[in-house]
């Protein structure tokens, strides 16, 4: 059972919104100085409720953009977060505050971006692992391992890896 729905906002806006839609209902009762029974809606526990009032959130978030009821969310403590999209991810205040984007140097491609590590301890820097490597990079090593040493010439003659 989960807590929270996507709902889509305004549609020029091209970008979903993520709430905590227990947390929307306890707030919509509330405000209308109603309960649930006399909003029409279920009292047969949570996931009723919530299967009763995801429609009527869908429809109201339609109207407005994300920008708009962020706003209106976080300023009523309501858990809720945009749904970015792969452009957006890097630019998002909180994934720039933690420094999520690592720009590491690739002995052959220069470079790089990858993705940080998450966690950082105090007194414990955070040292990226590595890049990324190439295609085929490390076959050999895994193979000889594996304990198939015999059989990379082979394989690779059959082009079963690069």
């Amino acid at each position: 059972m989960k807590p929270h729905s996507i709902l889509f906002t305004m549609r020029h806006d091209r970008r979903t919104l993520v709430a905590d839609v227990d947390y929307l209902s306890v707030i919509g009762t509330r405000a209308r100085g109603k309960d649930r029974v006399e909003l029409g809606l279920s009292n047969a526990g949570p996931r009723a409720l919530r299967d009763d009032l995801v429609p009527i959130f869908a429809d109201t978030f339609a109207k407005q953009p994300t920008s708009q009821w962020l706003a209106l969310l976080e300023a009523g403590d309501v858990p809720c977060a945009p749904v970015n999209r792969l452009e957006e991810v890097f630019e998002d205040p909180q994934v720039t505050h933690s420094e999520m984007l690592l720009r590491l140097e690739h002995p052959r491609h220069g470079h790089v971006y990858t993705v940080n590590n998450p966690v950082h301890l105090l007194g414990t820097p955070v040292v990226p692992f590595g890049y990324p490597p190439d295609r085929g990079e490390h076959t050999d090593q895994i193979l000889t391992e594996l304990g198939h040493t015999d059989d990379i010439a082979a394989l690779r003659a059959m082009s079963v890896f690069a």
